[in-house]
């Protein structure tokens, strides 16, 4: 299977999802030498940062928001990431998980309220989550501001290196998953907050929402990822018909 959830968490306000993605056909050539489709080539990995970054440019015009950051810059090049993982020769085997995919959100009430910027939330969380493991971790994320549960979707090529400047794989927990929520709530303040929602008896409602916005984000991000690979595909079409009518 190509990409496979891992475990999704729905403690606190925000929800926390991480999958990965093996694309096992990611070095396949995608013709053959005859010019015909290869079957066995994919183009997951690609796709699902060609959606993210697009979807985040089609939602969010105001140029300090749209497209993909990482930790140093506000815009970055999707191609120089996807070259970071296609060229490195410890994600050369098919079966071996090329990408870890997380996905943060908040319902709009909640984001708004704590003031949250996802720029800073993701460049802390990843700075912390390389001191957990102990290695430096190459990333790139967006933010999807303009929807209705607010969300941010980080990109991590599935290799670091330690101190010593030797490529460690990077694995992602059950329990990483609940420390990323915990050092969300302490970041965003959210233990604040709790005592005066419990008085007025919100927090019964929580985890069953909370649910259902990843539901709902999980579902664009399929129904974009298809899109985008169909939009790919016809007009591959229409070049190879234009190239016939030569």
């Amino acid at each position: 299977m190509a990409t496979k959830p891992i475990n999704q968490s729905f403690i606190g306000r925000a929800f926390v999802k991480v999958s990965y993605s093996r694309d096992e056909g990611m070095h396949q050539p995608e013709t053959n030498a005859d010019g015909s489709k290869n079957p066995k080539a994919s183009r997951r990995v690609l796709s699902h940062l060609e959606y993210i970054g697009f979807r985040s440019r089609e939602l969010d015009h105001d140029t300090d928001t749209y497209g993909i950051f990482n930790k140093r810059e506000d815009h970055a090049s999707i191609k120089e990431f996807y070259d970071l993982i296609t060229n490195d020769k410890a994600l050369r085997h098919s079966n071996t998980v090329k990408m870890h995919k997380l996905v943060i959100g908040f319902q709009r009430e909640w984001f708004e309220r704590y003031g949250v910027n996802y720029k800073d939330l993701v460049r802390h969380l990843m700075e912390r989550l390389e001191e957990r493991k102990g290695m430096q971790l190459d990333w790139v994320a967006a933010e999807h501001l303009k929807e209705k549960s607010p969300h941010s979707h980080v990109a991590i090529k599935s290799t670091g290196n330690d101190e010593n400047g030797d490529t460690k794989r990077l694995k992602i927990t059950k329990e990483d998953i609940q420390w990323i929520q915990k050092e969300i709530d302490r970041y965003t303040g959210r233990e604040q907050y709790l005592s005066r929602d419990k008085e007025l008896g919100r927090d019964d409602l929580v985890v069953d929402l909370i649910k259902e916005i990843s539901k709902e984000v999980e579902k664009q991000v399929r129904e974009g990822e298809r899109n985008n690979q169909q939009a790919k595909a016809k007009a591959q079409r229409v070049r190879e018909k234009e190239d016939r009518e030569r």
